[in-house]
């Protein structure tokens, strides 16, 4: 499972349901290059009520990764969700994302991305990111690594104006892995330079049980805080979800 710990963060939460109460989906916690010569991990995830409320969530990722040689790699990544309530749309949302990693030493990465994302309950149209990150492994296993880096963001809005600039982007991310079982924690930091008063954090905790060698039942709970959010949104938001995963692997 270890193989699959960087790209399952990145999935995670591209595909987790804060993508409808957060203007930020995390990408940037790919520091490794793959184990093998191709992987594939997709995420699924829904809810359907019927009766006296009808209901329809439905959410799901995919991300796929191929190496260059053995100190690079290029990660795709594309994931949306969309919720009806009595058969209308109360959120989409979607993003893709591209990631070049550039393995400099066995302990140091340099991470190089672009992404588009869109949310209909943040009321963001656009979202435009392109940046770079260099993580570092606090050990030789790899468990455990923290990263710096800096992106251009680019936010189009319905209601309130449009906002540009570049932010610092800290993180650390650290994972346990048993014989079955999989336990990740994930945090990061992002303000804008020009004003660190502006910025945006996550937390974010993960539970993921094997159920075969392709197959894991996961829970993820997550807390998102923007210290200035835009058109009148809340600061906090909260999410806990379930989510069934299937990976592939090919060397």
């Amino acid at each position: 499972m270890k193989k699959y710990f960087w790209l399952f963060l990145i999935v995670l939460l591209g595909n987790s349901k804060v993508i409808r109460s957060q203007a930020i989906i995390n990408t940037a916690t790919i520091s490794h290059d793959l184990d093998s010569a191709i992987s594939l991990v997709v995420d699924l995830s829904g809810n359907f009520s019927r009766g006296n409320l009808s209901v329809d969530d439905l959410g799901g990722s995919l991300g796929f990764g191929i190496s260059l040689n053995e100190d690079q790699s290029i990660w795709v990544l594309a994931g949306g969700n969309v919720l009806n309530t009595q058969d209308e749309q109360v959120q989409r949302g979607a993003f893709s994302h591209i990631r070049h990693n550039w393995e400099l030493n066995p302990r140091l990465t340099l991470q190089t991305f672009g992404q588009i994302q869109s949310n209909t309950a943040l009321d963001i149209n656009n979202r435009i990111l392109l940046g770079s990150t260099l993580g570092l492994d606090l050990d030789q296993s790899g468990n455990s690594f923290i990263g710096l880096g800096s992106f251009w963001e680019a936010e189009f809005y319905g209601i309130s104006p449009n906002a540009n600039g570049l932010r610092a982007n800290a993180m650390f991310a650290s994972e346990w892995s048993g014989d079955v079982v999989e336990w990740t924690v994930l945090v990061y930091y992002q303000p804008y330079w020009m004003n660190l008063n502006d910025y945006r954090a996550i937390i974010n905790s993960d539970f993921r049980v094997e159920v075969s060698e392709s197959v894991e039942i996961g829970t993820s709970l997550s807390s998102r805080f923007d210290s200035r959010p835009h058109s009148n949104l809340f600061p906090w938001d909260f999410s806990l979800l379930t989510t069934l995963r299937y990976s592939f692997n090919k060397s």
